[in-house]
């Protein structure tokens, strides 16, 4: 008796749960129809789109040098501090130029006694040894190549130095530049010039603009991949300009190279399009409400929008999501016929299954 009891008990647990089951499968099953009932219209609207290539990098001087002495002897002055700016020729140093100021007034002696008792070779061989002289009283003073900050100072007054010893780093920060690592695909792209955005990613919200200003000639290959230096310019002055301070070297950057661009032109959202075979379709929303599958001719995409070349109008209404087209062809098939670019297909009564998928890039 007690067995009987048991097995009744457990044909009631079982029967609930398949109650509860077959409920929960018919709720989330009616959400799911009910969302794809949701159908939002858009109408279609010129706009540019812009495609690039995305890589990482960071910020570089695009100057940045280490000055030497030049010459032997011992540090007579220091003009700069670490951190100063200065403009090309300005004096970081000055060595004690003693011996070279005495080394030009007797070549400048000699070469003025020479022109007026001397052979012309002679008067030449004099004039020659007066300008070493004044070069190398020149080279005492260490000045700055181009326009920047100073960066790192090596050296202090009284300091004995080597021709090769360092004196100061100065780096010039109204530029920078960005080194990509360029996949060998990529690059049939790419051209000097072209126009490149570049995203710090420190700076939410900057977006600089450059250059490519060189495409290196000579690959690397890593673990089977071979890629090419590609050189980016940006002038630093931008951020200033558009309220944002304290761009630094070594800073990782986002750089977008645009490859191709196509402005004032139809576009619809990649979501509005469902790929069925060679045909690109949407769906169309006439004035009474009634919907229609046409075929359009794509061009450009940006990975959000697609340009439409062909098969719709400016101010038609599209769904904008249209995962019920997708769901009806991917059941069935194939719509029957083409009636070329603009033309309107049934969906019902298709043939022959095919691989659909949306449409995620441009042609």
């Amino acid at each position: 008796m007690r067995r009987w009891i048991w097995v009744l008990l457990g044909v009631i647990i079982i029967g609930g749960g398949l109650y509860a089951w077959a409920s929960t499968a018919r709720t989330s099953g009616g959400a799911r129809q009910a969302a794809v009932q949701q159908r939002m219209y858009i109408p279609v609207e010129r706009s540019t789109i812009v495609r690039t290539l995305s890589y990482s990098g960071s910020l570089e001087p695009a100057q940045d040098e280490t000055l030497t002495a030049g010459s032997a002897g011992w540090i007579k002055e220091v003009r700069v501090a670490k951190g100063d700016r200065v403009k090309a020729g300005d004096v970081i140093a000055r060595l004690d130029d003693t011996e070279a100021q005495l080394e030009l007034m007797r070549a400048r002696r000699e070469y003025e006694q020479a022109k007026m008792e001397s052979p012309a070779i002679v008067v030449e061989e004099r004039r020659l040894a007066l300008l070493s002289a004044e070069r190398r009283l020149s080279g005492t003073a260490v000045t700055a190549p181009f326009d920047g900050v100073v960066v790192d100072l090596y050296v202090r007054e009284g300091d004995s130095v080597t021709s090769q010893a360092q004196i100061a780093r100065l780096v010039d920060v109204s530029s920078y530049k960005v080194t990509l690592t360029v996949d060998q695909n990529d690059l049939v792209n790419l051209a000097v010039g072209q126009d490149v955005f570049v995203r710090p990613d420190a700076f939410r919200g900057m977006v600089l603009a450059g250059r490519i200003e060189e495409i290196g000639f000579l690959p690397t290959s890593t673990d089977g991949t071979t890629t090419y230096p590609v050189v980016i310019r940006i002038d630093a002055s931008q951020a200033e300009e558009a309220g944002f301070a304290g761009l630094r070297p070594g800073m990782s950057v986002e750089a977008e190279i645009v490859i191709a661009s196509a402005e004032n032109v139809l576009v619809v959202p990649i979501a509005s399009i469902v790929e069925a075979g060679r045909q690109q379709l949407v769906t169309r929303v006439g004035p009474d409400g009634t919907e229609e599958v046409v075929e359009i001719e794509t061009g450009l995409s940006d990975g959000l929008y697609v340009e439409v070349r062909s098969g719709l109008s400016e101010g038609d209404l599209i769904v904008a999501n249209n995962y019920l087209l997708f769901e009806q062809i991917g059941a069935q098939g194939i719509p029957g016929g083409r009636g070329g670019p603009g033309g309107a297909f049934a969906v019902p009564g298709v043939r022959g299954a095919a691989s659909i998928q949306r449409v995620i890039s441009g042609r």
